[in-house]
């Protein structure tokens, strides 16, 4: 997800440190040079089927959440 207006840009990715691997979701800035560069803002992980499978299931609620939500705004308005 990109917001060129302000510069950012939202990336989920999978990296490696010490033989381990990690996922992140983090905010990603433009910098002096136009270079993207990532910020503090974000989160990494373990990657694991562990968190992996906890991060779906977490994102699978929010979106649930989410359309049940839309679904009774639109139809309080009517």
């Amino acid at each position: 997800m990109e917001s060129e207006d302000k510069g950012t840009q939202y990336r989920f990715t999978i990296s490696e440190f010490r033989d381990k691997q990690y996922i992140s979701i983090r905010e990603w800035y433009l910098d002096f040079e136009g270079e993207y560069s990532a910020s503090k803002n974000g989160v990494t992980l373990p990657y694991s089927l562990h968190t992996t499978s906890r991060l779906y299931k977490a994102l699978h609620d929010l979106l649930s959440d989410a359309e049940v939500l839309h679904e009774v705004i639109s139809n309080a308005i009517k």
